[in-house]
């Protein structure tokens, strides 16, 4: 169990945690196998769709979340479960001064994917594009979700782009 105060380093945390599970229960210290590396890259995915940058932190995770990890008699990965809580779906249509909504609007419009849209997803900000104070690029996250989005069945051309 992971928790804290807002900018407390949760989910940097969790990361850390769940790439020394994943790497202990990896046969191969070269390559993770499929499961533990479909789990690493849930990670990139929620950040995108549930994160955004808050007065407090550039980060920010708007949600909770519980994740279960089960492990074989011989100690590998075996079994993965994600549960979410509580998506703050205000920040959908509004933000603070000073924050910004969702960070995968902001992404996929940095990266091409969506034509600078009016939108209060994106345009309701007054923190638009690489409006983050932490250095991250829109553009340079947008192609780690693809990659984790591929991992997990989704392919360019269905949807994804």
């Amino acid at each position: 169990l992971i928790s804290g105060e807002s900018g407390a380093g949760k989910t940097e945390s969790t990361k850390v945690v769940m790439r020394y599970l994943a790497g202990l229960s990896s046969e191969s210290s070269e390559a993770l196998g499929s499961l533990e590396s479909r789990v690493l890259k849930t990670n990139p995915i929620l950040e995108g769709f549930g994160n955004a940058r808050t007065l407090r932190n550039d980060n920010s995770s708007r949600f909770g979340k519980w994740i279960s990890l089960e492990f074989d008699a011989r100690g590998r990965l075996a079994r993965a479960a994600l549960r979410t809580y509580l998506l703050e779906k205000v920040r959908l249509v509004k933000q603070a001064e000073g924050e910004r909504g969702f960070h995968v609007f902001y992404e996929a419009t940095a990266g091409g994917a969506l034509e600078a849209i009016d939108s209060a997803c994106v345009n309701g900000s007054t923190c638009g594009i690489d409006g983050r104070r932490d250095g991250v690029r829109d553009a340079e996250q947008f192609a780690e979700r693809l990659e984790a989005l591929e991992a997990f069945g989704m392919r360019r051309g269905e949807g994804l782009e």
